[in-house]
């Protein structure tokens, strides 16, 4: 089973060189390894990170300047990540409740 999603700012447990701050360039990435799980920051804005949190991609890789030099892991979330929102669309839809 793999994990590949997307991780709050505000925990505890996330180490400060990958939080935004005004030091870091725009399209910059940082990646973290540790125990098979991999952590990577990219700055899409000034001042702003989208950090993702992933045990599938063990290779720190950078797509071409046409796609802003995101992390290749950003681009298959964004590749998948429509998958939750249907079953949370069908979930409303199709109820589970039965009337007594």
């Amino acid at each position: 089973m793999t994990l590949l999603g997307t991780l709050c700012k505000n925990r505890v447990e996330v180490p400060k060189e990958v939080l935004p701050n005004k030091f870091r360039k725009v399209h910059m990435s940082i990646f973290l390894k540790m125990d098979g799980v991999s952590m990577a920051s990219y700055v899409p804005k000034k001042n702003k990170a989208v950090l993702m949190l992933l045990t599938e991609h063990n290779v720190a890789k950078t797509s071409k300047a046409d796609t802003n030099f995101k992390p290749e892991m950003i681009l298959d979330y964004n590749a998948t990540k429509g998958g939750v929102d249907n079953i949370d669309q069908m979930v409303n839809h199709f109820s589970c409740l039965q009337s007594t």
